[in-house]
């Protein structure tokens, strides 16, 4: 838009104050060399122009981490408009107090408490969006990996990534954190969850490898063994099996969620028929989006009905003297919100089985 205003407010120019002609014009080419100059000057102009206003579009909050989100946001090109305002809104107002905090900071030399509470409101934010993608990418970046959400506070302890790039120091634990960080399948929460257990392992196993040094250290200093050795023995065989069950459930997950990444049994189902189809992997990638989006309206309904029977629980409660079903305003008004989610569901249900037919179709005209 600001690019088509630019060139009509050059090409309405007067014709003795620049010659704005098309340069594939034939006419062009006995044009006087200070009109092709103009020319040039003016689409270079233009072009900077032009450069200008998409780096404003990319950089429309002040703080990194916001702007982050924001590129991130966009690229879901499925978000309508109005629902892109109302986040631009929310996430202006999140910029503001990030960026207050952080002067904050830097006066106070500390961490202030309620930067937590932000960056709790923010996820919630984008957990109320449903933008998984966005949250995920989020938490990579500054919660797990380089936690510049939490160094930004200017706190002297605040957690720094090492020179290695490796989040963890067992070499088991980053091996198994790479893996789940590169793989979509985990939702936020899930990463979330499995980010926390792979930090216990690690602590788990830097003790354990402190307890197994300091056993040596201390046999090598003795002659006989004695009762404190078995049982600092036993200790330490027992940490090295939790350690191993621990790592190896790990391992499991993972390799449950490459076979069928989805929990809702509806969901798990359709996935298993959609891949013995052997379909193209471009056309997998779509239809896993579509059976996430699925599996999201199915746990949608089922807590919307959890919701929904507290409701009609604590009004049965509260009118003993009436029937126990007796509905108010508010009970219909979930009532029909819950049918609602639940149609949604079939339709989307329908929509997904029509289009594997659609790509079962073409693939037997192919063959």
């Amino acid at each position: 838009m600001v690019a088509k205003l630019i060139f009509s407010k050059l090409r309405s120019a007067p014709a003795n104050s620049t010659d704005l002609r098309d340069p594939f014009d034939p006419s062009f080419e006995n044009s006087c060399p200070e009109s092709k100059m103009r020319l040039h000057n003016s689409y270079i102009f233009l072009l900077f122009l032009l450069a200008t206003c998409w780096a404003a579009e990319k950089s429309k909050f002040r703080m990194e981490k916001i702007n982050f989100i924001w590129s991130k946001v966009l690229q879901n090109k499925a978000i309508p408009s109005a629902t892109l305002d109302k986040l631009k809104v929310d996430l202006g107002n999140f910029d503001t107090l990030y960026l207050a905090e952080k002067q904050d900071g830097e006066h106070q030399k500390k961490k202030s408490a309620s930067l937590n509470e932000i960056n709790g409101k923010l996820e919630k934010l984008l957990e109320r969006f449903d933008l998984d993608d966005a949250l995920r990418a989020f938490r990579i970046k500054y919660k797990y990996e380089t936690s510049k959400i939490y160094a930004e506070s200017h706190h002297e302890n605040a957690a720094k990534k090492d020179s290695s790039g490796s989040v963890f120091t067992d070499a088991r634990v980053q091996k198994l954190w790479t893996a789940a960080r590169d793989d979509d399948d985990l939702v936020p929460d899930e990463l979330d969850d499995f980010y926390n257990r792979l930090t216990a392992i690690d602590g788990k196993i830097a003790a354990y490898l402190e307890l197994l040094s300091t056993h040596k250290e201390r046999n090598g200093n003795m002659l006989d063994v004695d009762e404190e050795h078995d049982k600092t023995l036993a200790v330490t065989k027992r940490a090295n099996n939790e350690i191993e069950a621990e790592l190896k459930d790990l391992n499991a997950i993972l390799t449950q969620t490459r076979d069928n990444p989805f929990h809702e049994p509806k969901a798990r189902k359709l996935w298993a028929k959609i891949l013995s189809q052997s379909l193209p992997t471009n056309e997998l990638v779509t239809l896993k989006s579509e059976v996430r989006q699925l599996e999201k309206l199915i746990m949608k309904v089922a807590h919307h009905l959890e919701v929904l029977n507290d409701v009609k629980n604590m009004h049965a409660t509260h009118s003993k003297d009436k029937p126990v079903y007796t509905e108010d305003d508010y009970i219909s008004q979930l009532q029909s919100e819950q049918e609602k989610l639940e149609r949604k569901v079939v339709k989307m249900e329908a929509y997904i089985q029509e289009h594997l037919e659609k790509l079962k179709a073409a693939k037997h005209e192919e063959l």
